[in-house]
């Protein structure tokens, strides 16, 4: 039977931390940022107090980490991520990084640093990206593996280096699987964008609320509201609003219907209420719109 030895080993690498504290699960796992395969240099839990700052220049390991509470951001390749509570992170190939807490968070991160000549193999199946981030929907299968990371590098056994490193790859693949989860509901939520706004565009004339929208294509107001947010630079009220003053104003200019005819057939009931939102938009109010188009000379 092995004897195992714990190991408390420092912070590797040229890193330069203010007020961080690093209790319990340090330990080395390969002597030098070389290696033939894959490699876990370093795992730990990083707690990183408030206001405060951790910087790493030209470091020669990639860094995979979970958000255990609060908020930091990372500043690294041009890229400004927040990280929160039961997210994944990972930087790489970079030369100066930057993570810096949120105030009032007190946020705790665990950390796996990863080495190798098969690492960019592993990186670009799973991760694919230098920097980046993913919301997790199963953040407890992430904690885990990165803990039982933790937990067989504190001893000493034979087959340490070997057992982190299977290790290290089931956390690749776990975040890797994540974020593709991430992108399909990301496509899937362009879609839905997509058929709404085709809706709202086919239609506005009829449409009496947003509630009708939002009925018609299967989701929430507020998921409504939200796709409009991500994905389009209006509101969809306001692409509502947009629509049908841009067909009033083309059949005020084009027919010689009543006003409130126009506003009846472009889905307004109350006719003052169209005329208000109108003069906003055309800087006149729709009958003096209506008689401009009529004496323009052909």
């Amino acid at each position: 039977m092995d004897t195992m030895h714990r190991k408390d080993l420092p912070w590797p690498g040229e890193c330069r931390v203010e007020g961080f504290d690093l209790p319990g699960f340090e330990f080395d796992v390969t002597d030098t940022v070389q290696h033939p395969t894959l490699a876990v240099r370093w795992a730990g839990r990083e707690l990183l107090g408030d206001d405060r700052v951790a910087e790493t220049m030209n470091y020669p390991y990639a860094i995979v980490g979970f958000g255990v509470q609060g908020s930091h951001i990372i500043e690294a390749d041009k890229r400004k991520i927040t990280v929160e509570a039961g997210m994944a992170f990972w930087i790489k190939d970079f030369h100066d990084a930057v993570r810096a807490s949120v105030p009032q968070t007190y946020p705790i991160s665990l950390l796996v640093m990863l080495v190798g000549d098969e690492l960019d193999k592993w990186w670009s199946e799973n991760l694919r990206t230098p920097v980046g981030s993913v919301q997790l929907s199963n953040p407890h299968l992430i904690e885990s593996v990165m803990m039982d990371i933790m937990e067989e590098g504190r001893y000493d056994t034979i087959y340490k280096e070997e057992n982190c490193v299977a290790l290290a790859k089931v956390l690749l693949r776990r975040v890797g699987n994540e974020l593709n989860m991430s992108n399909e509901d990301s496509q899937t939520a362009k879609a839905t964008y997509r058929r709404c706004r085709h809706y709202i565009n086919a239609h506005f004339s009829t449409i009496r609320s947003l509630a009708q929208v939002a009925e018609a294509c299967g989701i929430s107001i507020p998921y409504l509201c939200r796709l409009f947010e991500n994905y389009a630079d209006t509101s969809p009220y306001e692409l509502l609003t947009q629509l049908r003053l841009r067909k009033a104003a083309m059949m005020l200019s084009t027919t010689r219907l009543p006003v409130a005819t126009v506003a009846q057939q472009v889905g307004y009931r109350n006719i003052p209420q169209f005329s208000r939102m109108f003069k906003v938009a055309f800087g006149v109010p729709p009958s003096q719109y209506a008689h401009t188009a009529a004496v323009k000379p052909d």
